[in-house]
């Protein structure tokens, strides 16, 4: 498929085996019934069928746009660490085409790879079927084969006057942690941005998962970025800071060349000693 050159380029696969038994992905929902206006998370597994598995390159069909619509795609709480190109939808054709892995490779009947955030809007039929998927093994000796699908398909039943459940804000609200800590890493090279300094820097949070990042360099006003984020003003030096915000609003903030502030311990140490040194002298002064 058209990733491969970014699958080996990222995970450092030179070459990798053919399966014996093809893995699987399935859509898993918590609620088998669901009703116009409903809001619901469909989590998306992969059985590695025994195999250490450490990338994944997919194309997903979604079904008629008008019966419902895809909010969002969320990596909060993917066992898959690196993403090449992120899960995104395409409004032409309603296909989900992702590119992911994990260092190392993983073994497990149930891998989460991404949840989809399905607003219903009308009563139909709620589908996801397969297009092209493809796993490969963390052996370097051949070249995978495409998995089978489980194509979930659901009925949307009118909502008769019910209150429309909605499972994605419900997280949201239960998600009281910050994102996980990460730092910022700083980089020139010819061959990138012309040699510009360039900062780089990506957390994961597992509840709601990472809404964007804002980085702040020097006195510059702040800028909402993904990574890599090329230095304005080209100062390896600068204070640079990086807030990531998840989808609850829950903040954390990494910090490059930190910035040294008065140490008011010190400075208040180095006062009473001042203080006591001239009293003491005051002191000699007057009974000399």
């Amino acid at each position: 498929m058209k990733h491969y050159f970014l699958i080996s380029l990222l995970l450092v696969i030179v070459c990798i085996p053919k399966l014996t038994e093809a893995a699987s992905v399935s859509f898993v929902v918590d609620n088998s019934v669901v009703y116009v206006g409903d809001t619901v998370v469909v989590n998306v597994f992969l059985d590695t069928k025994g195999e250490t598995i450490n990338a994944i390159d997919g194309n997903l069909s979604f079904s008629d746009f008008t019966v419902a619509s895809i909010r969002e795609i969320s990596l909060a709480n993917s066992t898959f660490t690196l993403w090449p190109s992120k899960p995104s939808l395409s409004l032409t054709d309603g296909s989900i085409s992702f590119v992911g892995g994990i260092p190392n490779g993983i073994q497990s009947s149930q891998v989460l790879l991404f949840k989809i955030i399905v607003e219903l809007k009308q009563e139909g039929v709620l589908s996801f079927k397969n297009n092209a998927v493809e796993v490969f093994s963390n052996n370097r000796a051949g070249v995978s084969t495409s998995v089978s699908v489980h194509e979930l398909t659901m009925p949307i039943l009118s909502n008769a006057g019910r209150v429309p459940l909605n499972e994605w804000d419900a997280v949201i609200k239960r998600d009281k942690t910050r994102p996980q800590k990460f730092s910022i890493e700083m980089s020139h090279d010819p061959s990138v941005y012309n040699d510009r300094y360039f900062v780089t820097f990506g957390t994961d949070d597992v509840d709601s998962g990472i809404s964007h990042f804002v980085v702040t360099e020097g006195d510059l006003p702040q800028v909402k970025s993904s990574s890599p984020y090329v230095l304005q003003n080209q100062d390896p030096k600068a204070h640079i800071s990086v807030s990531a915000y998840d989808n609850a609003g829950n903040v954390r903030t990494a910090v490059l060349n930190e910035r040294k502030g008065i140490n008011w311990g010190v400075v208040t140490v180095c006062t009473l000693l001042l203080l006591g040194f001239r009293y003491f002298r005051y002191i000699k002064k007057r009974n000399g």
